[in-house]
């Protein structure tokens, strides 16, 4: 191998000689042994023509296929309107027309031939309908592509080449996708390559990536593979995505969801998980059922540089948890589906609701339900005489009855039962006007959010409401964190255990929003908060100023888990996605 090498080398330097002494403009010869080049079908080199592949998306509202593009302009009839797309901007004008009305059919006809643009740059002629579908059968809607679409090279390109069996050396510079797609596929597999360096490339949001060796494009390549959504639905410019952070909370916590496509790492566990039943409540819980099993975990959306991105974690039922990124969100014949991805793992939600109902009012779900934040009293027997009046349904089956204006409080007792018209709850105990309350009620209309109960001639409606106190679940939380000691359990930064560098410190969280950190060496102040924020999510608010080591926990964390001894809190970046957890436990 060492003499292979060496003969190389020499040759190398014989054409490098050879083009000196007999033309006045020399050519770079690249070493075939050198680090830095590349050959066909190398990893580096696949993945620079997977991401010159033609992107096919951006004309889906008119193919359906993601796989191609048709050549501009062309004649489309829309809703009967025949119009002329001569650029991408006229996409909205179909757009405009299918959203004109909401109850009508949407239809597009494609006036043929046409020319469509294949994802290798090919250039075909299709003369029908027929012929269309036939090409593009085997693309399918949101389905895994190899083309990376989230970053693109910056041109022109400078390539140098050298074909070892003809001893040929040559320079290219590469103006486009097209030539450099074309460069790799027509590459012999004893053809060496090498980029001029550095190399620039821009991502989806318009910042530019360069990169100095093949390493560096690599790692920037693969960085980008899922940094954006790549709009591979059947719609326009996938705007049904963009949903602030607040409209998809209230999406999810409606009403109850069903399962509707688990894939796990490529493995589809959709059979395994059919019928489930996931329920996402206001105060950061969900619960899944199928028939009388049930499991508890924790949700929660954050919005980042990539998009929102849905934080999942049910205890006893793994394949769920992920940091999944909303994907797209489908709207058909009343019908709403979420669509969410990570790597080759996909979640697919639909909603399960009849008329705002859920089909599945079980027992299990209205426990929880009662039991998350509290509920307002809209409506008794059609009016609002007890609109004032906040229940709390504990779990330890105490009712506790607030009025909001003159804080007076009244205590009863709350119980569920199942009968055969339905989930009864049965309210006892209470005194005073309340009374009336005293009765079992049978839930006839059944959401995540809103009851109505009846008994006899008389019904209630319920509407739950996670205000900034939520259940009192925060002044419990601010309670426990003042009472005693707490030490920092756990920090892991992005995957790197730090707990270390807090050994040593107690923390005092003091009624007054201080924070006292203090070791045998060292007295550090800051500031502190337990809230709801605007989607009602629990937040934990830390702020040391620059103080080290405890400014590295200056945030306002998630709240995932917390009792009188322990809370867990939980941060995602804006930025790479990634998870940082800190834990306090009571001493």
């Amino acid at each position: 191998m060492k003499t292979i090498n060496y003969a190389l080398k020499v040759l190398s330097l014989a054409i490098v000689l050879l083009f000196v002494s007999c033309q006045d403009e020399t050519i770079e010869v690249i070493d075939p042994t050198d680090n830095q080049t590349v050959q066909a079908n190398s990893p580096v080199a696949r993945l620079m023509q997977r991401t010159s592949l033609n992107d096919g998306s951006s004309d889906n509202i008119i193919d359906q296929s993601s796989c191609s593009d048709i050549v501009l302009p062309v004649t489309v009839v829309v809703n009967g309107l025949e119009i002329i797309i001569d650029s991408e901007e006229d996409f909205e004008l179909i757009e405009a027309i299918f959203e004109e009305f909401t109850n009508d059919n949407d239809e597009l006809e494609i006036v043929y031939p046409i020319t469509i643009i294949l994802s290798n740059h090919e250039e075909i002629v299709i003369n029908s309908q027929q012929e269309l579908e036939a090409l593009i059968a085997d693309c399918i809607e949101g389905g895994e592509d190899d083309d990376i679409e989230c970053i693109d090279f910056q041109y022109p390109i400078t390539i140098s080449t050298y074909d070892s069996n003809n001893q040929i050396a040559d320079t290219v510079v590469i103006n486009s996708d097209a030539e450099l797609y074309e460069l790799f596929e027509n590459l012999d597999p004893a053809t060496f390559v090498s980029l001029n360096f550095p190399v620039t490339l821009v991502t989806a949001d318009g910042n530019e990536v360069v990169v100095s060796n093949y390493e560096e494009l690599a790692n920037a390549i693969e960085a980008a593979i899922e940094a954006c959504d790549e709009d591979d639905d059947n719609d326009y410019d996938d705007d049904d995505v963009d949903l602030p952070i607040d409209q998809l909370n209230e999406l999810l916590t409606t009403c109850p969801w069903i399962v509707d496509k688990l894939i796990v790492n490529g493995d589809d566990l959709g059979e395994q998980y059919e019928g489930y039943v996931l329920t996402f409540f206001e105060n950061g819980t969900v619960t899944a059922t199928i028939n009388d099993a049930v499991w508890n975990g924790t949700w929660g959306v954050e919005a980042t540089s990539v998009g929102l991105v849905f934080v999942l974690e049910i205890e006893g039922l793994e394949d769920f948890n992920n940091i999944w990124r909303l994907h797209g969100v489908e709207h058909y014949n009343g019908v709403i589906k979420l669509d969410f991805r990570r790597g080759d793992s996909r979640l697919r939600l639909k909603k399960n609701c009849d008329n705002g109902n859920p089909t599945d009012c079980s027992e299990t779900f209205v426990d929880q339900a009662l039991t998350n934040c509290f509920w307002r009293v809209v409506s008794y027997n059609g009016n609002g005489e007890f609109s004032d009046f906040e229940l709390y349904f504990r779990e330890s089956q105490t009712l506790e009855v607030q009025h909001s204006i003159n804080d007076g409080v009244f205590f009863g007792a709350w119980s569920t039962s199942q009968s055969g018209a339905g989930v009864v709850v049965e309210i006892s105990q209470l005194d005073g006007n309340l009374m009336v309350f005293n009765s079992n009620w049978t839930i006839t209309e059944c959401a995540a959010g809103r009851f109505k109960m009846v008994s006899g001639d008389d019904y209630i409606i319920i509407e739950k409401d996670c205000g900034n106190n939520a259940g009192g679940d925060v002044a419990q939380i601010k309670e426990w964190m003042t009472m005693g000691e707490w030490i920092v359990a756990n920090y892991n930064d992005s995957g790197q255990d730090d707990t270390g560098l807090f050994e040593g410190y107690g923390l005092d969280f003091l009624e007054n929003g201080g924070v006292i950190a203090e070791s045998a060496n060292s007295l550090i102040d800051g500031e502190w908060n337990v809230y709801r924020d605007n989607s009602n999510v629990l937040r934990f608010d830390l702020n040391f100023g620059n103080d080290q080591p405890f400014n590295e926990l200056n945030d306002d964390w998630r709240i995932v888990e917390v009792s009188a001894n322990r809370i867990e809190l939980k941060d995602i970046s804006g930025g790479d996605g990634t998870v940082d957890i800190l834990v306090f436990e009571k001493l």
